[in-house]
C-alpha cells in the first residue's frame, strides 16, 4: 500500500493514484495539504468520510471482513496460544482470589481487636475498684442519681483511705436474722479493710459490720450516734443523706483511729479483710443488739420520741427560720439577734439533719446560708458564736463530732483565687460531692463570687 494521498480539490482520499479519479486533480500527500484542516474544508471531510463508509460496506470487501475475522477466530484458537490463555486465565483467578483474601484478613483483624477490647474492659472492671458494685440497692431506696452519687463517694474514700465500703437495702434476708444475713455479706463482699451497713426494710433497722481492723479503729459511740440520726433519716424517706451522713462518720472515726495507732490487731494477720474470733465475735454481738434495739429502728414513734427529748436541752431541736437576702455575714448575725434569735448554733447531727430536712422541704436547696461560725484572723480556730459576742470553746474544724460536716480540704482559711481572707461559715450543697457541708468564706462573699447574688441567706434559731 503506498503513501496516504488526498485530492486538493474533493478531499479524496487515494493510496496509490496519482491523480482523483473523481475531478482529475493531482493528488497530493496528506501531511502537504494545509486546506484539508481548514474550516472550508469541513463538507468535504465529512463527504469523504461517508464516502469511506459507503466503500467499506460494498459487497466486494465483505469476503475480506470475513476472512479476517475467521483468520482472527482461528489465529487463538490455535494450539500454540493455548498456554497464554491458560496463564491469563489463571492470573485472573490469582488477582480474584487475592482480593478475596484480603478481605477476609481485614475482617479478622477487626473481629480480633474487638475480642481484645472486650477483654480490656472486662479485666479492667476486675482490677479498678470503680468498676465494683458497691450499692447494692435490692430495695429501691434509692434513685439512680443518688445510687451514682453514693458510689462516686465510696471510690474517693476507697481511693484514698485504703476503705472498703459496702451499701445494701433489702425486703428479702433470705430466712436470716439482721446480723446473719450482715455477717455473711461482710464475709462475702470485704476483701480488705472495709465495712459494710444494711438497710434492713423487712424489720425496719440498719446493721453494721465491719473488718476487725476497721473495728478496732472506730469509735463504736460516734458510730452509733449516727446510726441514730440515720434511723430517724430513714423513717422520713431520706435514705440518701442518712446514708451520706453514716459514711462520713465511719470514714473521720477510721482515719482518727489509723492515727491514734488503733489499728493493732491481737488476732494477727490484718490483710485477710475479715476476721473472726470467738472474742471478737461476742463483742459485735452486744453492740449490734444494743444498737439493733435502740439506735436502728426505722420508725416515725422513735424519731418523735428522740426529738422531743431533745428540745429539752440547750442542744437540742429548736425552730429555725430560713431567710433569703443579699447580706454579709455580720449582718445576718445582727439581724438574727434583732429578731430575738441568734445565728444558728449546729450542736449535733440530729440538728443538723433536722435543719437539712426543712431546707429541702422549703425547696431552697440552692441556696448558701450564713450560719454561726466564725474565728479570730490571728488563728486556725472556728467556733461558735454566742449573742454577747463570746466564742464557744469546740473547735468546729478539728472537733471529731464537726469534723465530718465539713467539705473536704475545708476550712481553707483564704481563697488565693481572689485574695481574701475567710473567716466566716457557710452551709451549702455542693453538686460533686453529692451533700450538705460546711465551708469557710469572707465577709462579704458576693463582691467575691457574683454567681452567688440571689442566692445567699442566713439561719436564725430560736430556742
Amino acid at each position: 500500500m503506498g503513501a496516504k494521498m488526498i485530492c486538493p480539490k474533493c478531499g479524496n482520499v487515494d493510496y496509490d493514484g496519482a491523480f482523483c479519479e473523481y475531478c482529475g486533480t493531482r493528488m497530493v500527500p496528506e501531511a502537504a495539504n494545509p486546506q484539508q484542516t481548514a474550516p472550508g474544508h469541513t463538507e468535504q471531510k465529512t463527504a469523504h468520510a461517508v464516502y469511506d463508509e459507503r466503500q467499506y460496506n460494498e459487497p466486494r470487501y465483505a469476503e475480506q471482513k470475513t476472512a479476517h475475522a475467521g483468520y482472527d477466530e482461528r489465529q487463538y484458537n490455535e494450539p500454540r496460544y493455548a498456554e497464554q490463555k491458560t496463564a491469563q486465565a489463571g492470573d485472573n483467578n490469582k488477582k480474584s482470589g487475592g482480593g478475596k483474601a484480603l478481605l477476609f484478613t481485614i475482617l479478622g483483624v477487626i473481629v480480633a481487636l474487638l475480642i481484645a477490647l472486650v477483654v480490656i474492659i472486662i479485666v479492667g472492671r476486675n482490677m479498678n475498684p470503680g468498676g465494683v458494685t458497691h450499692v447494692i440497692d435490692d430495695a429501691k431506696v434509692f434513685s439512680g442519681k443518688e445510687e451514682t452519687k453514693l458510689e462516686e463517694q465510696i471510690n474517693s474514700i476507697e481511693k484514698t483511705d485504703g476503705l472498703e465500703i459496702f451499701i445494701i437495702s433489702t425486703k428479702e434476708l433470705d430466712g436470716l436474722s439482721t446480723k446473719e444475713y450482715g455477717d455473711k455479706n461482710l464475709e462475702r463482699l470485704i476483701k480488705g479493710d472495709g465495712y459494710l451497713i444494711v438497710i434492713d426494710m423487712k424489720n425496719n433497722k440498719v446493721y453494721k459490720a465491719s473488718s476487725e481492723k476497721v473495728s478496732n479503729c472506730i469509735d463504736e459511740g460516734t458510730v452509733n450516734e449516727a446510726l441514730t440520726t440515720a434511723a430517724k433519716s430513714y423513717s422520713s424517706d431520706d435514705y440518701y443523706n442518712g446514708t451520706v451522713l453514716l459514711m462520713n462518720v465511719i470514714e473521720t472515726s477510721y482515719n482518727a483511729g489509723l492515727a491514734a495507732g488503733k489499728a493493732d490487731i491481737k488476732s494477727g494477720d490484718t490483710a485477710s479483710g475479715y476476721v473472726k474470733t470467738e472474742e471478737t465475735e461476742t463483742a459485735s454481738q452486744e453492740t449490734t443488739e444494743e444498737v439493733s434495739a435502740a439506735s436502728t429502728e426505722i420508725t416515725t414513734e422513735v424519731t418523735t420520741e428522740a426529738v422531743t427529748e431533745a428540745a429539752k436541752t440547750e442542744e437540742g431541736i429548736h425552730t429555725y427560720e430560713l431567710i433569703i437576702k443579699d447580706c454579709t455575714w455580720t449582718e445576718a448575725y445582727n439581724e438574727c439577734l434583732s429578731k430575738g434569735g441568734h445565728l444558728v448554733r449546729i450542736n449535733n447531727v440530729d440538728e443538723y439533719n433536722a435543719i437539712i430536712n426543712q431546707i429541702t422541704k422549703e425547696g431552697k436547696n440552692e441556696m448558701v446560708f450564713w450560719v454561726g461560725g466564725t474565728r479570730n484572723q490571728d488563728t486556725h480556730a472556728y467556733h461558735w458564736i454566742y449573742e454577747d459576742g463570746s466564742l464557744g470553746e469546740e473547735t468546729l474544724n478539728t472537733d471529731d463530732k464537726y469534723r465530718p460536716l465539713w467539705f473536704d480540704n475545708e476550712p481553707s482559711f483564704e481563697d488565693t483565687s481572689v485574695n481574701a481572707n475567710e473567716c466566716y461559715m457557710s452551709l451549702l450543697y455542693v453538686e460533686r460531692f453529692g451533700r450538705w457541708g460546711f465551708n469557710d468564706a469572707p465577709n462579704d462573699v458576693i463582691s467575691y463570687v457574683s454567681h452567688y447574688s440571689g442566692k445567699t441567706g442566713y439561719i436564725c434559731e430560736y430556742e
